[in-house]
Formats: structure tokens, C-alpha cells, sequence
């Protein structure tokens, strides 16, 4: 049995572009997704909230919305949803605990807060002891294949062959879940695991 692949969102395009890579990622492992948007109480007014809104209203929509348009993608997947009040690295940290891996959407380095490489995901990252997924924004599914050929149709992209998994090791401390994650991943895709060399000088 696969255990669902658990992906957090918020209201970002690239939490966007992480649901849609976790659907697709799922259907292919023949497993579901469960969405996780994690909201806080604050203690004075927040001005971006509409008259007569509430923190958790505002939560509850934008996982409705995330839901929404998951189910109009890719009909019949199995989508469990989960709002959780909570501190957002730990909400997530468990939320990979009880998954076969976290999705998270990341812009970019760059200063803007959220799931950001240097943010919210580095920690995530560094406490979870399942595999962590960091998708940018205006990444789609079909950027894992091979370039296509000139007039190639969408709907035959998924017979392009696939880029190769890389693979980010050190060698003084191998994880042997990071590399059967990373050939599992590969062996899915039929692809290869390419695994760079790196030296300090």
C-alpha cells in the first residue's frame, strides 16, 4: 500500500504549481494527496482580511480553492484535507511524518518570505525524516520530461523520456532512505539516477 503524498499550501503560485506536481506524482505511485494549510490566531486585526472575515475562514477558502482545482485537473484522485492551527514548520514536519514524502512550492532563492529555499522549507527540510519535494513556480509535471520535438501535441508529452533524478549526497554521510528514494524515483520515471561529483578546493 502507498501511503498519500502530502503537500502544503498556501495562496502562492508556487504552492500552486507543488499541488499539481503532488497530483500527478500520486497517479503515477497510484496514491492520493492530502492537503495541508496551516493558519495562526493573531492577536490584533489583520487589514488583508475582508469585512467580516476570520483567520480560519480565510484558511478554509483557500483550501477549498487548492481542492477546487485539483479535482478539475485530475478527476477521480483521492484528496484528503487537513487545516491545522499551529506553528507552520512543525505542522509540516508531521505532515511528512504520516506521508510518503512532503511537496512544497518554492519561488526561488530570493528575499520574499513563505516556502522559500532559506525559509520556512530549509527547516522543514532539515527536521523531516521523510523525503521533502521543493517545486518552483511555473513548474508543471511535463518539465521532468526531455525537451519535446517541434510539434509535438500535449498530450504526448508523457511519452518523451524523462530528465534523469539527481541525486545530492555526502559521501561521509550517505542516507540510505535519500538514495532508495532517489532510484525508486528514477526506476518510476525509467530513467537514471546521476548522482555529481563536488570539490572544495
Amino acid at each position: 500500500m502507498e501511503y498519500d503524498i502530502a503537500v502544503g499550501i498556501d495562496w502562492s503560485p508556487a504552492s500552486l504549481a507543488a499541488v499539481h506536481w503532488a497530483a500527478h506524482e500520486a497517479r503515477r505511485r497510484g496514491s492520493g494527496i492530502t492537503l495541508v494549510h496551516v493558519w495562526h490566531r493573531r492577536a490584533r486585526p489583520t487589514p488583508y482580511l475582508r469585512v467580516g472575515g476570520t483567520e480560519r475562514a480565510w484558511a478554509e477558502r483557500t483550501l477549498e480553492e487548492a481542492v477546487r482545482s485539483v479535482r478539475s485537473a485530475h478527476p477521480g484522485l483521492r484528496i484528503t484535507e487537513r487545516l491545522v492551527c499551529d506553528a507552520t514548520v512543525t505542522a509540516l514536519v508531521t505532515a511528512a511524518d504520516d506521508a510518503e514524502m512532503l511537496v512544497l512550492g518554492s519561488p526561488g532563492p530570493g528575499p520574499v518570505g513563505g516556502f522559500v529555499t532559506g525559509s520556512v522549507s530549509q527547516r522543514v527540510v532539515a527536521r523531516a525524516d521523510h523525503p521533502v519535494v521543493l517545486v518552483r513556480a511555473g513548474r508543471s509535471a511535463a518539465d521532468e520530461h526531455l525537451p519535446a520535438a517541434d510539434g509535438l501535441a500535449p498530450e504526448e508529452i508523457p511519452e518523451t523520456p524523462y530528465r534523469d533524478v539527481v541525486l545530492g549526497l555526502r559521501v561521509d554521510r550517505p542516507c540510505d532512505e535519500v538514495l532508495d528514494f532517489a532510484f525508486e524515483a528514477a526506476r518510476r520515471r525509467g530513467s537514471g539516477p546521476t548522482c555529481p561529483r563536488a570539490a572544495s578546493t
